[in-house]
């Protein structure tokens, strides 16, 4: 007997057996249709054959990556869940999926990766996790600053123009006085802020005596404009 076909998906997550729409329907197909194969979850593509998710490994050891060639190779093995439907069936079945790639896909994407509410609290964390290859996250609000932290300095990096960033302690500092002066633009209801070192020490609340007087009456002017 041949050995099952292998496939590969990203592991799951919210109750769902994978995090991904693609997997998912392929998945499904398979229970339905009755597939034997041998399902290996993954939290990272590159242990795929093909480097992306979801990937069928035949027994004639090709590999397949789009879930309709999947499909079609399900098919061609004697395992359709279509197979008992009529012409009409089969192209009502056809229009449905094509209105579920052209209308639902997008609105899942959207909710995944545009809503910040639903991926700050959900899909930021999760994503995470699955990428660490652990069962749990724990940290809580540290968790949250950290994820938060590498958003920063990325951002940071694509507003600079370069490849990577260096420069450990430095660079945090930087992203985090960069948070601390749109803060203050924000209050004062300046489009921009100038000043320079004075302004960051400003912001810091830096230096003591007449100077921090100084910086309280700025700091209590900015409390009464904003």
């Amino acid at each position: 007997m041949a050995a099952p076909d292998e496939l590969f998906c990203w592991e799951g997550a919210w109750g769902l057996p994978s995090v991904s729409s693609d997997c998912l329907t392929v998945l499904a197909y398979a229970q339905f249709a009755g597939a034997p194969l041998k399902l290996r979850k993954i939290s990272n593509p590159w242990r795929s054959p093909s480097g992306s998710l979801p990937a069928l490994r035949t027994n004639q050891k090709e590999t397949l990556s789009r879930p309709s060639d999947i499909i079609i190779h399900l098919r061609k093995q004697k395992f359709n869940a279509d197979y008992d439907l009529s012409a009409r069936e089969g192209a009502d079945s056809l229009a449905f999926i094509s209105l579920l790639e052209e209308r639902l896909k997008p609105a899942l994407i959207y909710n995944s990766w545009v809503d910040s509410k639903n991926y700050v609290e959900r899909q930021q964390l999760e994503t995470l996790r699955l990428l660490r290859g652990e069962e749990s996250l724990e940290g809580g609000e540290e968790l949250e600053k950290e994820v938060r932290r590498e958003e920063e300095v990325e951002t940071l990096r694509l507003l600079r123009g370069e490849e990577s960033l260096e420069g450990g302690e430095e660079l945090e500092k930087e992203v985090r006085g960069g948070e601390e002066v749109e803060t203050l633009r924000l209050l004062r209801g300046e489009e921009s802020l100038e000043g320079g070192e004075e302004l960051e020490k400003e912001v810091r609340g830096g230096g003591a005596g007449e100077g921090g007087e100084e910086r309280g009456g700025r700091r209590e002017e900015v409390r009464r404009e904003g």
